[in-house]
């Protein structure tokens, strides 16, 4: 039986990926891959704070720390239907927020009213030591939302780490947009409930 839904936030409730943003910015994710992995796995474990990782990016992309705060805000805009969706499941089932992400950067994305009304767990990787496609940040977002893995659907645009939420149990959903999100998720809550 499901009881839980838990969602990742950019490319599934914020906007576009990260290599959608870099893009936006005039930067060439497939050429600047590596220095993308590291700059955004020192940031998803904490180990950098938000501005030196935005610094970081800006400099790479030799433009202003402004002008990529504003290719930011431009391509991380809350997506409203899935919110709309989140509200109508959320009197049935647990949702919680799994991102890799540094600390306070959901808070300052998402309306502290979406966060608080509609959202039970909110797991940020650098408050928990560990990120995606590690599987003990599904077993940890599992346990902080008092069900077990199998109890829990994740939905994500990354395929990898889809993959390794089902390798512990959960059901697993990659977003492609949301028409197809809506439907697979019916058809696994009709099945599972």
């Amino acid at each position: 039986m499901i009881k839980a839904v838990i969602f990742d936030c950019f490319g599934v409730l914020v906007g576009r990926g990260f290599d959608d943003t870099y893009s936006y910015a005039g930067g060439d994710p497939e050429a600047d891959r590596e220095f993308i992995h590291d700059i955004l796995a020192q940031a998803s474990r904490g180990l950098i704070s938000q501005i030196d990782f935005r610094e970081a990016i800006a400099a790479k992309l030799n433009i202003s720390l402004e002008d990529w705060n504003k290719a930011v805000a431009a391509c991380e805009q809350v997506n409203e239907e899935l919110i709309a969706q989140i509200k109508r499941i959320k009197p049935h089932y647990k949702t919680a927020i799994l991102s890799n992400v540094n600390s306070g950067v959901l808070q300052r994305k998402i309306q502290p009213e979406i966060l608080d009304k509609y959202f039970d767990v909110i797991v940020e990787s650098a408050e928990v030591g560990f990120m995606k496609p590690d599987t003990q940040i599904y077993l940890h977002t599992a346990e902080q939302l008092g069900v077990r893995a199998d109890e829990c659907i994740f939905i994500d645009d990354n395929r990898w780490f889809v993959e390794a939420a089902t390798s512990v149990g959960m059901h697993g959903i990659v977003y492609e947009n949301f028409a197809q999100m809506k439907r697979e998720l019916t058809e696994v809550l009709s099945n599972k409930s």
